[in-house]
């Protein structure tokens, strides 16, 4: 039976049998794990199926590189690798969505907490008016056919606000003077963000990941986007029919 290679930098250890995980001058080597030879072992690598082995190995690989995956990712970028994409280490953060996406369930979040600015979803155009003050635009134009009827689109500094038939349906800021109704604003922590509000669902845009907050009674979500380990963008809305 010949060896099973797991990497062409495998020490050399002609010499292991069995299950012998050290070599000349005691260095570790992946071969001495994995190199079962019936002639060399003997009895005891008569009596190991070939596919029990096999599995043994996958899972001893499988356990080795996630164990340092996980350990480079959070030495190199903290808690940021859990939540954000980075250029030079995607295999990186699908291998942790993947891992977290099997240990965590994405949080619901309740209606009354999606607002911004004191702004709520299904207010009238009116009164998110009073709590806002007099926009710098206020336009209405006609919705996508699909969707009929018309968008009235209020737009302030680093803040915009849509209403169809007079009910505010989308919320989107920028600004890092408005906060969320949990008082989640643009330029915090991820941290700050998990700790208010859980695990959302994880998505890449642009280079920035968003997690996204769910109320599946109301069709309605939470959306912020973080980049650099700082939300950067924030979104209330809720789906037209």
């Amino acid at each position: 039976m010949s060896s099973i290679p797991i990497a062409a930098s495998a020490v050399d250890c002609a010499g292991a049998t069995g299950f012998d995980i050290t070599c000349s001058g005691g260095e570790f080597s992946a071969a001495g794990i994995i190199s079962i030879a019936p002639e060399l072992a003997g009895d005891r690598a008569n009596k190991l199926p070939n596919k029990a082995i096999k599995k043994m190995v996958k899972l001893l690989v499988t356990t080795a590189v996630a164990g340092i995956i996980l350990n480079i990712a959070i030495a190199r970028l903290g808690f940021a690798a859990l939540v954000r994409p980075v250029a030079d280490m995607n295999q990186t953060v699908v291998a942790l969505e993947t891992m977290l996406s099997a240990t965590q369930k994405p949080a619901a979040i309740d209606y009354s907490r999606l607002g911004i600015s004191g702004v709520r979803l299904g207010i009238s155009v009116a009164e998110a008016k009073r709590k806002l003050g007099k926009p710098q635009r206020d336009e209405t134009k006609s919705a996508e056919s699909a969707i009929g009827g018309k968008i009235r689109t209020l737009t302030y500094s680093g803040l915009t606000v849509a209403a169809s038939e007079d009910k505010v349906y989308l919320i989107s800021t920028t600004n890092p003077k408005l906060a969320t109704i949990d008082g989640v604003k643009v330029g915090d922590h991820s941290q700050k963000v998990v700790k208010t509000y859980g695990y959302g669902w994880q998505s890449v845009h642009g280079g920035a990941t968003r997690l996204t907050y769910s109320n599946d009674q109301k069709a309605s979500n939470l959306v912020l986007e973080i980049k650099g380990d700082r939300v950067q963008k924030m979104i209330v809305g809720t789906q037209l029919n």
